[in-house]
This record gives C-alpha cells, structure tokens and sequence, in this order.
C-alpha cells in the first residue's frame, strides 16, 4: 500500500491509494514524477468531485479505470481551479489534467488522445420569470443581456470566438457562483454544461428558479484527458487512447458513467 495525499487547492486532504509497483516507464513514456502520473482536475459535479475522502465522479471514474487497465500508477492527484489545472499541465508541472476540451491554442503544449472520455452538451440557463425577455434560440439571442462563463473553461472554438466578439460576460470562477448570479439578476444568460448545470440546480433545489435550456443546445461538446508534452510521450498518449477505446467499447463504460458512482480515489 503506498499511501499519497490529495491535495485540494494547495493544502492536503487525505492519504489514498492503492497502486500497482511501478517498474519504469511504460510504453516509452516519461514523467516528472518518480512513482507515476500526477493528475490535476477541479470541483465539477458530476465529472470530477469531492465525496468526503474520496474522489468521484464519472470522467474521475473513467481515468482512473483506463490507467489501471495500462497497469500505471499515480503518484498523487490534486484538485485546482480549473484555468490553474491547465496552465500546470502546460508547463509539466502536473502530467494529466481532466476533463477538458480540445482548442487548437491547447495543442501548442498538451496531448489530446484521440478519444474523448465522454460527450456533452454546452446549454443555457435563464430566471425561469424571464424566459420571455431573455429566449435562447440561436448564439444572436445571447446578445439581449448579460452572460455569465467560468474563468479557463473553453466551450470550443467556434463559441469561444462568438462570445468573445459580440456578448458581455461575466467571468467567474465556478459554475454555481454562475448560476448564484443568475438568480439574483445580476447577468441574464449563464453557459453551462448540460449535467453540470442540471446537477447544481436539482442540489440547491432552483429548479423553480432557473430554466435550462434543453431543446437548444448551445454547442456540443466532448471531454479529454489532456497530457503535458513535456513530461508524457506521444506512445503513451496513443496507449491510453486504445485503451480508454476498449473500456468505451465494453458494457462496464456505462456503469463508470453513472454520475452517482464513487471513483476510486479513497481516503482511509
């Protein structure tokens, strides 16, 4: 049993881990870290969450269940905002960030394996009162008010570009605070993730509150495990790609993907 510290913002939470030995690199890849990978995620119901002293959540549960199948083991994972996470794995500091997704700017400095670990959808949430000032029928009707996004997300780039040149926005660091302003009028539109969203308002129970979007999405989307080139190979990346293939292409993939599965991350 080797016993690691998850970290959570800089400061430690708990030990966790079972791992296999670790005997070198493995299929030509190289990493900073001795005893294996480094993983780097952020606080994103259903994708990647804090349950105690554990890690959850379905892009956790799949990772995780790829780079035991890979039989690599992981020296430590620690929860950042989520622009910090990228910017780590950018400059090798950490050797995984999840879950995020593809930009070309990325590609510059992380790997993106060809297989996504989930798809999704980017939605819209209004005050369900102002469903009639503030309607969502295409990305031009986001130009009526204020639209709240999260500080290092990226909702691909065709979006991106759009919100950037012709909407006023309102950043934050976290989807509920998004959803917080959202509720008290202080923007008018906040961009989502689909589960995410849906997530956060059936917890805080604004479900008479804040409407989603449902029949028109705002861009669709899919999630990757992003590797930094400069600690991580290029076989690596395209070892984990075959391998998180197989896992997709098994009946357990969709066990892993039930969002109120616990991931195997786990505290004492």
């Amino acid at each position: 049993m080797r016993r690691l510290v998850l970290w959570v913002g800089g400061g430690p939470l708990l030990l966790l881990l079972l791992l296999r030995p670790f005997g070198g690199p493995i299929g030509g890849a190289t990493w900073a870290g001795a005893d294996g990978l480094r993983l780097g995620t952020d606080e994103w119901s259903p994708y990647e969450y804090r349950v105690g002293n554990s890690v959850a959540g379905i892009a956790t549960n799949i990772v995780l269940a790829v780079l035991e199948s890979m039989q690599v083991p992981i020296e430590e994972v620690r929860v950042y905002p989520w622009g910090r996470a990228v910017r780590l794995a950018e400059a090798g500091d950490i050797d995984l960030a999840y879950s995020g997704v593809l930009t070309e700017d990325r590609r510059d400095a992380l790997w993106f394996p060809e297989t996504p670990l989930i798809e999704s959808e980017w939605v819209v949430a209004v005050r369900a009162a102002d469903r009639a000032r503030f309607p969502f029928s295409s990305w031009d009707d986001l130009k009526r008010g204020r639209v709240g996004v999260v500080r290092g997300y990226r909702y691909g780039d065709p979006f991106d570009t759009f919100l950037k040149q012709n909407v006023t926005t309102e950043v934050v660091d976290q989807n509920y605070q998004n959803l917080l302003m959202l509720q008290g009028g202080r923007i008018d539109y906040a961009v989502c993730d689909f589960r995410n969203c849906a997530h956060l308002i059936e917890k805080n129970a604004l479900q008479n509150t804040l409407h989603i979007y449902t029949d028109r999405i705002a861009a669709q989307t899919r999630y990757y495990a992003m590797f930094s080139k400069k600690t991580v190979s290029a076989d690596f990346v395209a070892r984990f790609d075959a391998h998180l293939r197989a896992l997709r292409d098994s009946p357990g993939y969709i066990a892993l993907t039930q969002p109120d599965l616990q991931g195997r991350v786990h505290g004492p």
